[in-house]
Order: C-alpha cells, then structure tokens, then sequence
C-alpha cells in the first residue's frame, strides 16, 4: 500500500500536482536509493519537485525528457504524456490498433498508450468524443486519471474536501476527494 501510495504521489508530483511527497512516502522509494538511475537531467538539479523522485521515475522507464537533452520540470504537461506515464508505469501491454478517438491519429507517438488507458478505463475522452491528446492535463483530469488507474476508493464520502477553491459541484470533487484521503496530494504550491 505504501508503494501505490508512493508511485501516484511522485507520478502527481512529476506532473506538477504535489508540490512535495512526506518524509515517510520519499523513504519508500528503495530502488532509486539502491542503485543509481540510468540518467538524469541538468535542468533538474535541485528542483522543488523533487530530482530524486524525478529519476526514480526515469529508471523505473515512466519518464523521459526531449530529443535535446533536457527534461524541462517545470513545463506543463500534455494529456497524452501523462497517460504514457501511468500506462508505462502500470507496465500495461500496448495497444497498437487503430485510434481510439478520431483526433488522435494511428501515426501520433502515444496512440499506443492512450488506445491502452481507453481500454483499461483510466482515461475517458470529452463529451464530444474526441481526446484533445495536446491539451494541457488539469489537476482534476489527473485526479480522475489517477483514481481509476490505480482503483482508489472515497473512504469517507460525508468528509467535506479540505481545499475551498474545490466546490462540491465540481466534475471531479469526489477524485480530489479520494486521493486526499488516501495522502497523495497536497495542493498548490
């Protein structure tokens, strides 16, 4: 449990969501402490976010950085790369079929893995059926995402959401919601 708890809360991190992890969820990654990782950044030396937890998870293969060698931490992130991160972390099979959605084509880099985050219903695309794989990913989007890839529960859905610009009408309350409960955010920074 501690693990899950640490992977979603570095892969929120890695994506800007989590400003930090605990002391106690950071002493969970052993496999970055016992072993240097295949590579790192310049760019993120030192980072607020975390250089340790940013090369666990290039180690572990859920990220890279860009064609020019660097890693860029503080970019926003696409849709699309957050799926290939949740997907390459779950270790899921590929799926190389035509697109699931009509604006992702079959030659777009992470069809494969957005085809396999629809199948396995992490991911859902807008009312209008498309996926918009280039827009930038909300916090919200990667609460819901986050909820349904690693099957996390509301423990207590009479507790009230600790973050007041978070209304109880919002699309994603109850994923928020979830993953407060279950210690993997933090809010802004």
């Amino acid at each position: 449990m501690k693990l899950k708890k640490t992977l979603i809360a570095t892969l929120s991190l890695s994506v800007l969501i989590a400003p930090t992890l605990t002391g106690a969820e950071s002493n969970q990654v052993t496999k970055a402490d016992s072993a240097p990782p295949i590579k790192t950044f310049d760019d993120i030396q030192g980072h607020w976010g975390g250089q340790h937890n940013i090369e666990y998870l290039i180690d572990v293969g859920s990220i890279n950085g860009f064609p020019d060698g660097t890693f860029r931490p503080d970019e926003p992130i696409t849709r699309a790369s957050a799926v290939k991160m949740i997907v390459s972390e779950l270790g899921l099979p590929l799926d190389n079929s035509d697109s699931v959605f009509p604006d992702v084509t079959d030659k777009f880099w992470a069809k494969p893995y957005i085809n396999t985050g629809k199948t396995e219903a992490i991911i859902k695309g807008y009312p209008n059926g498309n996926f918009g794989p280039k827009d930038l990913l909300t916090r919200g989007e990667l609460a819901s995402i986050l909820v349904r890839a690693y099957n996390i529960n509301l423990r207590d859905k009479d507790k009230a959401l600790r973050f007041p610009d978070v209304k109880y009408k919002y699309w994603a309350y109850d994923d928020i919601n979830a993953l407060d409960q279950f210690g993997a955010v933090k809010g802004g920074h």
